[in-house]
């Protein structure tokens, strides 16, 4: 589930940012006056399960539709700066190490249903996520470190949460026990109704993610009917901003990648989204048919047990790594080769790294030293037979097997349960993709504290500088421990980034415009699903 919090942050060419501001605007009483009639539009999707509530919604489908009927409180431009949207977060920091963060949203936003929005709904949303029978996308919301939480969630008789407190109608506070910048981020939620869901109480997640009730949000559009295959949207009569379409049609076509795509070619849809390969694209055509790209904010690595590998033979394996011409024939044009790893909230990578920190040079190093070495590893992967996690491994059977290493490869029905496998140090290596969210910062993965690291790694000068992550004065403190952040990673050599991929939106231009927001949140809810 910590893995899916992508969705949690920003989005594609910034991974949440993609749930665009057009769509996420908010909402207004007054009602929206006539307007020429305007194009409704259906978009393919892989799988829609009906749950478009944003905080259970897993599918690629049923983001796409939770993402046009829901907003945060802010968006990210195309800097990865913070941008109010239905409202504020703001920090400083108090006496015996607390940070109050104040949290506030907008007078005169109400949600598609007409009911009001206030800072009461904003609460009720983070004591839901807090709450232990939730176990949606963001079940490990509650281990921030908001006063008091940690009493809430583990104690039944604990009701409030002290380190909350309402202000007013627009304004509360939220005090946490350490500094972490990233907490502001966590505090962007996706808003709920508190009205709607009267029948809540603590530990009744359960009810909220069975009701349908509409899927009732604060956003451009609001819910119309399900079928079960299709989903129907239509311009919210309290957006506060005007709607591109007046209807929306999302359809459940079973299908992914190429097959997706073809649905536009075809005239089936007007739009749709998949991961930019060469086999998925290949059969484009159309005179109005279009596609844009938009970077995805994760990326594809490859991780190394700090337990079963030393250092050097480690920088030794990641020299020997080249894969272009695996990634050239998978995805042709559509990823870039990213030589530090990456951190979403930041960005891309130092654009002067150019070339790969280590060369095959360490391993004739690595062989001078006579350091003693595993000649049989294994290495893991979730995908399937097909995927570029394969293709990759495959490639480093070859590379690594004309040194004399014997290359094992397993398959894992599950990242947990591969990453569990890396733990207890049964497998040495892994492939695999880097979503947006918990871990883009790399405190939970490289920290000794970490309670995501995997490799087992407890470097000083890693664990000083994720530290520092999170204490960061500001963005641009932040963007600057980042960069020296990536550059210990590489020196450790737990981490080698492979490439960076794209999602392709097809779409119809004789509807759709180029600069619609549209394509961007319909990238976003594709990647990697």
């Amino acid at each position: 589930m910590k893995l899916i919090r992508l969705l949690t942050v920003r989005i594609s060419a910034l991974i949440l940012a993609a749930i665009c501001v057009c769509f996420s605007a908010g909402c207004s009483l007054i009602k929206k006056t006539e307007q020429p009639q305007k194009e409704s539009i259906n978009i393919a999707v892989d799988k829609l399960s009906g749950a478009f509530n944003p905080i259970y919604a897993v599918t690629a489908g049923d983001r796409t539709v939770a993402s046009l009927l829901y907003s945060r409180l802010r968006n990210y431009d195309s800097a990865v700066n913070p941008v109010n949207n239905l409202g504020s977060i703001s920090f400083e920091y108090a006496e015996n190490d607390l940070i109050k963060y104040t949290v506030t949203v907008k007078k005169n936003l109400y949600f598609s249903n007409g009911a009001a929005l206030t800072i009461d709904d904003v609460i009720f949303t983070y004591y839901f996520l807090a709450d232990p029978s939730y176990d949606g996308v963001y079940s490990d919301w509650h281990k921030n470190d908001i006063v008091g939480l940690k009493e809430y969630y583990s104690d039944s008789k604990v009701k409030t949460i002290t380190g909350i407190k309402r202000v007013d109608d627009h304004t509360c506070t939220v005090w946490f026990s350490s500094k972490n910048i990233n907490s502001a981020d966590e505090l962007n939620v996706y808003v709920l109704p508190k009205s709607l869901y009267g029948d809540y109480s603590k530990g009744k997640a359960a009810l909220v993610r069975d009701m349908d009730k509409g899927f009732v949000g604060c956003s451009s559009y609001a819910f119309s009917a399900y079928d079960g295959k299709n989903a129907t949207l239509v311009s919210s009569p309290y957006a506060l901003t005007q709607p591109e379409f007046d209807e929306i049609t999302l359809t459940d076509t079973g299908m992914t990648g190429g097959d997706l795509v073809k649905y536009v070619s075809n005239g089936k849809a007007d739009i749709a989204a998949t991961p930019a390969t060469v086999s998925a694209l290949s059969n484009i055509s159309g005179a109005n048919i279009k596609t844009a790209f938009f970077d995805c904010d994760g990326y594809f690595s490859i991780f190394y047990s700090a337990k079963l590998l030393s250092p050097q033979y480690r920088r030794a394996l990641i020299g020997l790594c080249d894969f272009g011409d695996v990634l050239t024939e998978y995805y042709g044009n559509y990823c870039t080769r990213n030589y530090l790893p990456m951190n979403h909230k930041c960005g891309e990578y130092p654009s002067e790294v150019s070339q790969p920190v280590y060369s095959s040079a360490e391993w004739t190093s690595f062989l001078v030293s006579g350091e003693q070495f595993q000649k049989t590893i294994t290495a893991g992967f979730t995908g399937d037979e097909n995927s570029i996690e394969k293709a990759v491994l495959d490639k480093y059977i070859k590379i690594l097997a004309e040194k004399g290493v014997s290359l094992k490869v397993k398959r894992f029905e599950s990242e947990q349960k591969m990453k569990s496998e890396m733990k207890k140090s049964k497998i040495a290596l892994c492939i695999k993709y880097n979503k947006a969210g918990y871990n883009g910062d790399k405190y939970s993965l490289f920290n000794a504290g970490g309670d995501d690291n995997f490799v087992g790694i407890n470097d000083e000068n890693l664990n000083t500088v994720t530290e520092r992550l999170h204490t960061a004065t500001g963005f641009a403190d932040l963007k600057t421990i980042t960069l020296n952040l990536m550059s210990e990673v590489m020196k450790n050599a737990v981490e080698y980034p492979v490439c960076q991929t794209q999602n392709a939106v097809v779409y119809n231009s004789g509807k759709i415009t180029a600069e619609s927001d549209i394509l961007k949140s319909v990238a976003a809810a594709a990647e990697n699903s």
